[in-house]
């Protein structure tokens, strides 16, 4: 893995594009969602802040107006289209429900950054719980794939 710099580029691609979406959707999760269905609805949404604050702490590297401005009008309804096919279609035929069921988890999060990132207007943006759900979830396993990193290099270097 390490030695693979696509693999690693892309793996910190993904990791920037859902944190900066997590950082545009910032007004919508703290203004617009009704987190009083979530259990304890203090403590879902101090996690909330709370991962909203570390997520202020990175430093992007790319603008999603420069990265999508080429794109026809209707390219988020086209992306959605191919997620869907991804998660339906594709993510159905794997055998391991645990496997089936984090894939599904991992595309719907990366759909739903695209989605808030390909959102002009941040006042203009809905979002499902699930979506929320699944950008969260994505993103701390994406989280952990980097961390895991460290490990790997440590491990080969104390070989």
């Amino acid at each position: 893995i390490l030695g693979q710099t696509d693999y690693l580029k892309n793996l910190y691609f993904v990791y920037l594009l859902e944190l900066r979406a997590l950082h545009k959707s910032e007004p919508y999760l703290l203004n617009k969602v009704n987190w009083q269905s979530s259990g304890d609805q203090s403590l879902t949404k101090e996690a909330i802040k709370d991962l909203l604050r570390t997520v202020k702490k990175f430093k992007f590297h790319f603008n999603e107006s420069i990265l999508f401005k080429q794109q026809p009008p209707n390219v988020a309804q086209e992306v959605g289209q191919h997620f869907h096919n991804i998660t339906t279609n594709i993510m159905d035929c794997v055998a391991c429900d645990r496997c089936r069921l984090w894939g599904k988890v991992q595309t719907h999060g990366l759909s739903t950054a695209l989605k808030i990132l390909l959102t002009d207007d941040i006042d203009k943006l809905r979002l499902h719980r699930h979506e929320i759900t699944c950008l969260v979830n994505a993103l701390a396993r994406l989280s952990n794939s980097i961390s895991q990193l460290e490990v790997f290099k440590k491990l080969l270097t104390n070989k």
